[in-house]
């Protein structure tokens, strides 16, 4: 599953009109990951995991949508 993909199931969008915001992020985490880390290759299944919550809590703390965290 790519990052997108784990992005857009825990965040509940099955569509494509959010992809390119949704992308965005998804970028904006892998290169902050991989600059902090020092590292070129982030396909780790660990670290794809962390990146998806990463990228999943700046969608909601930056309020791109109406998707809210579980309860």
């Amino acid at each position: 599953m790519t990052l997108l993909e784990q992005v857009k199931t825990m965040l509940g969008i099955s569509g494509i009109d959010k992809d390119a915001l949704l992308n965005l992020l998804c970028d904006n985490v892998t290169a902050q990951v991989k600059t902090y880390c020092r590292i070129s290759d982030v396909s780790d299944a660990g670290l794809q995991g962390l990146m998806a919550d990463m990228a999943v809590n700046r969608y909601r703390a930056r309020g791109y949508g109406q998707e809210a965290a579980p309860k």
